[in-house]
């Protein structure tokens, strides 16, 4: 009956234990750069459009509960605001966001991923200073943590004005689906089962093996 007790706490212990190990925080941080320049700016003669990354963020979002952070901030400088913008963007500008994950730390490729996307003027004829980030991909999983840009259009548009535009985003963890505590708990169960068949055939042979003993010895 203790053998039972053990083993069926540690089913239980079990379950929990893999629950919770979904529910690590998971660290990590961006940067980006254009294309035609190679950096995280690109200049014209009064005005500069930057991508500001993220240190080193903690989160820790579950698939019920997601994280809502920002992946960076692009600012446009106009320092003269009377001045039309003289950023001309380049015929298929890219621009690319990198998120390196620090923890957990993927193997290989799965340490970092990229968003990547194309960078015109908004609107194309007109010098605004405001410019339309349109996204290849909305979302990237690094070892179980998925990471989607949340503020875009329905074409995957990401509009940067003047004052300042952040990727906002939703980071989470990925968790176990219902069947998957099932089959555990399942295999668990099959085991303690077994366990106490095993248990009970040895007690069975024992008292079988004293009961030839004792017959032998009355004879």
């Amino acid at each position: 009956m203790q053998f039972c007790r053990i083993m069926t706490v540690f089913a239980i212990g079990s379950l929990f234990a893999a629950g919770q190990a979904f529910a690590s925080n998971f660290t990590y941080s961006t940067s980006g750069i254009f294309s035609s320049s190679n950096s995280n700016t690109l200049t014209g003669t009064n005005e500069t459009l930057t991508f500001t990354g993220v240190p080193n963020t903690l989160s820790n979002g579950m698939d019920s509960t997601p994280a809502s952070d920002n992946l960076g901030i692009f600012s446009v400088n106009i320092p003269n605001s009377q001045q039309a913008s003289s950023l001309t963007i380049p015929n298929g500008e890219q621009f690319m966001l990198t998120i390196n994950q620090i923890d957990p730390v993927g193997t290989g490729t799965l340490s970092s991923a990229d968003f990547t996307g194309t960078v015109s003027q908004n609107p194309p004829d007109n010098r605004s200073g405001m410019f339309t980030l349109t996204f290849q991909n909305t979302s990237v999983t690094l070892g179980g943590i998925t990471y989607t840009i949340t503020n875009v259009n329905d074409l995957n548009q990401l509009i940067v004005g003047t004052q300042g535009t952040a990727i906002a985003a939703t980071e989470m963890s990925a968790t176990p689906e219902p069947a998957l505590y099932g089959l555990t708990g399942s295999g668990f169960i099959g085991l303690v089962a077994m366990a106490i068949r095993r248990k009970k055939q040895n007690t069975e042979v024992k008292s079988e093996e004293m009961s030839i003993e004792l017959d032998g010895l009355l004879s």
